[in-house]
């Protein structure tokens, strides 16, 4: 019963996404979205550095971290991560522009729900999986639906959630990561050349100082035909001592200092506020954290 729920909030949101009272209403923010999909990054491998910042900000409350898992078939790349899973709230800020949960919480990196847009700038297809939620957007799938008045509608796919079977999607049917209970969320991007987007980010982890400014991963590990060829962790020892680690072998050390609550100076607040370009949370933040 719950699974027949789950499928019908999706196509309830569907619905409710690609029901438009003109073609050109459709029309016009089918082309929003597909310029602000290609313009919010140029580099390539840019959209896993959201997909990981979503992990990172999806940290539950029981202190153990945030584990991802990154693979790589033929023609796809997955993103797993043992954080919070999907809520109604999470899959309606995704398949919306500037709804996103983490809007308020100034722990939390994203604001504007548009870092998961950078995804639809190299894929048109992109699936996720969340304990019983299963969905995709699927470009290919709405120029395949029957025109009105000779005329093909160009819809904004990228906010439109399509229910979807994992097991009917043979390429990732045996990804472990995808029917583990180990990970909540799984992201699985369609994806050209994956060979040269797996080396572009084996360079990019050859030296793990990234998790420095993760304040909830712990672990990344990426794996390409059924074997690990990545590991990087961080260990913390005590208040400060920070470890990281390239596959088991210790790669350095570090002293990290976090200085909570310091408050911000009136006349800097005064001179944000000011801004438009300042995200909200932070015009109306008092305090900030260095590190």
């Amino acid at each position: 019963m719950i699974q027949i729920d789950k499928k019908e909030f999706i196509e309830q949101l569907q619905q409710e996404n690609s029901d438009y009272n003109s073609c050109s209403q459709s029309e016009n923010i089918a082309n929003a979205l597909d310029t602000l999909s290609d313009d919010i990054y140029s580099e390539d491998e840019r959209f896993i550095y959201e997909l990981i910042q979503n992990a990172d900000d999806a940290y539950d409350l029981s202190g153990n971290g945030v584990n991802i898992l990154i693979e790589f078939t033929s023609n796809f790349i997955i993103l797993s991560h043992t954080g919070k899973e999907f809520t109604e709230q999470d899959i309606r800020a995704i398949c919306g522009v500037g709804s996103s949960q983490k809007s308020k919480d100034t722990n939390k990196t994203g604001y504007k729900g548009i870092g998961f847009k950078s995804v639809f700038g190299k894929s048109n297809y992109v699936c996720i999986n969340s304990k019983g939620y299963c969905f995709r957007f699927d470009k290919e799938f709405w120029q395949q639906q029957p025109k009105e008045d000779d005329k093909q509608i160009k819809r904004p796919w990228q906010i439109i959630p399509i229910w979807t079977n994992i097991n009917e999607i043979s390429e990732l049917s045996q990804i472990s990561s995808v029917n583990t209970r180990d990970y909540q969320v799984s992201t699985a991007i369609k994806y050209k050349n994956t060979q040269k987007l797996q080396e572009d980010l084996l360079r990019l982890l050859e030296h793990p100082q990234i998790m420095l400014f993760l304040r909830n991963v712990n672990q990344i590990k990426i794996r390409s035909n059924d074997r690990t060829v990545l590991k990087v962790e961080k260990e913390v020892s005590g208040n400060d001592h920070v470890i990281l680690k390239r596959d088991d072998n210790i790669e350095s050390q570090w002293i990290k200092k976090d200085f909570d609550q310091v408050k911000i100076d009136k006349a800097i607040q005064k001179k944000i506020k000011q801004d438009d370009k300042f995200p909200k949370k932070l015009k109306e933040a008092k305090f900030t954290r260095i590190s």
